[in-house]
């Protein structure tokens, strides 16, 4: 298991090279979970800060978890999580696999 820590709510500190991530999440939606290292409009290059996507297909109250790949490597970074679909979905928590 990877070792994470946080100092701040939104930056944590990998230690070593992680390939995958699950999210809680519930509603009626389909899209894809974006996860960047960088917030949402301010790269010029806004697809280079994508390093993880989820695949959302989701139609319950009741809470799923959701896997995808990210690719987060050794380092200090905030993370920023974009949904981009159709729907409404509820974000409760997300682990780095």
């Amino acid at each position: 298991m990877s070792k994470i820590t946080a100092e701040k709510k939104e930056a944590f500190q990998v230690e070593e090279i992680l390939e995958q991530i699950s999210a809680m999440l519930r509603g009626k939606a389909e899209g894809v979970l974006e996860i960047r290292t960088r917030e949402p409009g301010r790269s010029t290059q806004p697809e280079e800060a994508v390093i993880g996507r989820i695949e959302i297909h989701v139609d319950s109250d009741a809470w799923s978890r959701l896997e995808g790949e990210i690719k987060a490597e050794d380092g200090k970074a905030a993370l920023y999580f974009t949904y981009r679909g159709n729907g409404v979905v509820d974000f409760r928590s997300f682990e780095l696999l």
